[in-house]
């Protein structure tokens, strides 16, 4: 135990550490982490443009292998339940 004691004593004669320039460093690091992480979404938007130009050069090149579209009947007899439940005959 006195070697504990003696070293504790040891540590307590060491002159203090400068902190002179600790607050301007750490509030230094906050900003610089603050600014990383306001351009992030910046970096992020700029990419999700770029691949949804991309995807549709790509899709717009592509040849389309299906037949048109047809619209649908507005015939509202053909969806009475009656005709419906009967089906086609």
């Amino acid at each position: 135990m006195a070697d504990l004691d003696q070293r504790l004593n040891e540590l307590a004669a060491l002159p203090p550490p400068a902190l002179d320039h600790l607050e301007h460093q750490v509030f230094s690091r906050i900003h610089d982490l603050a600014e990383a992480d306001r351009q992030i979404p910046r970096r992020m938007a700029v990419l999700a443009a770029l691949a949804a130009v991309g995807l549709g050069i790509v899709g717009a090149g592509l040849p389309s292998g299906g037949a048109p579209a047809e619209a649908a009947s507005l015939d509202g007899s053909l969806l009475a339940p009656s005709h419906l439940l009967m089906g086609e005959q």
